[in-house]
């Protein structure tokens, strides 16, 4: 993917990527940024998250899962909120997992 930053005028200190390579940080997390190297570090993060794929992975994950789960409830339509749920749930170890993974992504690169 070719990197697409970009920055909302948001208090909240967020970033977070976007399937296909766009990075979107909040003004809140730059306004609390102590140093450049925080924010580098932040950025690394969520590159991570591109490269990996783990919004697009997330995204197809979660409407599988969520059709899954409404077939075996009887909500075909999967807007239940047993349905998003139990989704919700399912999903909460491979968010972590990939939190993890992004968080090493740095570490793992050589300077």
């Amino acid at each position: 993917y070719t990197l697409d930053i970009r920055v909302v005028d948001d208090p909240m200190p967020n970033a977070f990527a976007l399937a296909g390579g766009t990075i979107v940080f909040h003004r809140g997390i730059l306004d609390l940024a102590e140093s450049p190297d925080e924010i580098a570090a932040v950025l690394a993060h969520e590159v991570s998250h591109v490269v990996n794929r783990d919004v697009t992975r997330g995204t197809l994950l979660a409407v599988g899962t969520s059709g899954i789960v409404g077939l075996l409830i009887g909500d075909a339509a999967g807007g239940t909120s047993a349905t998003i749920l139990t989704t919700q749930l399912l999903q909460s170890s491979k968010t972590r997992e990939a939190e993890a993974i992004a968080d090493a992504f740095r570490r793992d690169r050589p300077s």
